[in-house]
């Protein structure tokens, strides 16, 4: 059900969408892409992600998710992730965690910001990094899901191997 945009970023995009919503329908939820929005008032033209009906969805009932991806490398990105400072002694590693959940935790805020009331399902904005970290509710929803079908690891890794299939093409 991919956009027939031809362009990495729509790509990883959509390729992702599509990931979430077969694990979605593989546990039992329904699953529609490109949900519009239905809310009284709302502009017609919006669309979340996926419209998730069912346990799989962040709530356990029903939700739309939007998947988003921030480029921690680009220069807006940059100067957001700058106002965290490195606390004294605090390993870079950490640090850099804690730079990422920023800027995520922003983009998340942005998307329910822009999507205030479109949708009669509670709306769920995920935020990904480009090179794969996940915010904090998108952890915890995708360790849900993975969760919910016991020995089904390749969830995870087909959620990788786009990442790193569209790493590698804005690499060509």
């Amino acid at each position: 059900m991919s956009t027939t945009i031809n362009c990495p970023r729509c790509a990883r995009h959509d390729a992702f969408r599509d990931i979430l919503a077969r694990r979605a329908a593989e546990i039992g939820s329904s699953a529609t892409n490109e949900q519009r929005a239905d809310a009284p008032g709302a502009n017609s033209s919006t669309r979340g992600d996926i419209l998730i009906q069912g346990s799989a969805a962040p709530d356990g009932v029903a939700g739309v998710i939007d998947v988003t991806f921030a480029a921690a490398a680009s220069p807006t990105n940059q100067s957001r992730m700058n106002t965290i400072k490195r606390q004294l002694g605090e390993p870079a590693v950490d640090w850099t965690k804690r730079q990422l959940r920023y800027l995520l935790a922003f983009h998340e805020k942005e998307k329910r910001i822009k999507y205030y009331n479109s949708f009669r399902a509670p709306f769920t904005p995920m935020a990904f990094s480009t090179g794969g970290f996940s915010s904090l509710k998108s952890k915890a929803w995708l360790l849900r899901l993975q969760a919910a079908k016991q020995g089904s690891e390749s969830f995870i890794f087909d959620l990788s191997a786009v990442i790193v299939r569209a790493r590698a093409a804005a690499l060509h």
